[in-house]
């Protein structure tokens, strides 16, 4: 199976004018918002959960 490749220059594009701190959900949320592609969300969407 081929894993697609995401970049950190495309997630700091899809998390563009979040504020930090912000958690899992809301940086998902700003890059589905900014039309990030599939792979960044799929990305942000694997980060581990907050502690």
């Amino acid at each position: 199976m081929t894993r697609a490749r995401t970049t950190v220059p495309d997630v700091l594009a899809a998390i563009r004018g979040v504020h930090f701190p912000a958690g899992k959900d809301r940086l998902v949320t700003a890059a589905r918002d900014a039309d990030a592609p599939e792979e960044v969300l799929r990305a942000l969407r694997g980060m581990p959960p907050e502690r």
